[in-house]
């Protein structure tokens, strides 16, 4: 129940049912479904705000029982939550948990976790001016997300976009925009479909176009 919920997004309702596979778990003292149990548990108390010490233990915890276990996919899961936690609190720098990330990933060898991580550490580059390296990253995530069947709703188009953008290419980074606009809105997934029309009025904006924008 509680993966069920995560996959379909329904984070404030997973509390229950993961409290409930850690105690199951714990009761046949099977040391894989304990960790996993943790990592959603820790996930649902995320999902409510409880950003504490107690949700970072439940986490490393079942980063480090994983790792006994010798299971790259599940390290993989946790580190993304348990890497925010070490940014947080300045123990790790951010671009070396994202080339954590990323090694755990390609370790894990699924490629939607590892086309994430490409992107995640594209962006990284992007952002501290690496702009070439970041686009070489973005194609090998593409071309992940094209075997997967979810190139067109991949969320790399924004910072494709902003590229583009940033170089001088109103057009395409217009016509991006747009065509991730209407994949979101036959998703119904109406927060980051609002993110595309924002970019959209300020690229209008940016046109001199100002009653579009």
């Amino acid at each position: 129940r509680a993966m069920l919920e995560w996959q379909l997004g329904n984070f404030e309702q997973i509390l229950a049912p993961a409290d409930e596979s850690l105690v199951l778990a714990m009761e046949v003292s099977d040391r894989r479904d304990i960790a996993i149990a943790k990592y959603f548990l820790a996930g649902a108390l995320l999902a409510r705000g409880e950003d504490n010490e107690s949700t970072h233990s439940l986490l490393e915890q079942s980063f480090t029982e994983f790792q006994v276990l010798n299971e790259p996919f599940w390290q993989t899961q946790v580190f993304q939550s348990l890497g925010a936690f070490l940014t947080a609190s300045a123990k790790s720098k951010y671009s070396d948990l994202l080339l954590r990330s990323l090694e755990l990933a390609r370790k894990a060898g699924e490629r939607l976790t590892l086309a994430d991580a490409l992107s995640a550490y594209a962006d990284w580059l992007y952002r501290t001016n690496r702009v070439n390296e970041a686009m070489e990253y973005l194609k090998d995530a593409e071309r992940l997300y094209g075997q997967i069947g979810v190139a067109n709703m991949s969320m790399n188009l924004f910072l494709v976009a902003e590229i583009a953008w940033s170089k001088g290419d109103y057009q395409k980074a217009r016509s991006l925009y747009m065509s991730l606009e209407q994949h979101l809105s036959l998703l119904g997934i109406k927060f980051i479909r609002s993110r595309c029309i924002g970019m959209l009025g300020t690229l209008a904006m940016d046109g001199g176009d100002l009653d579009q924008a």
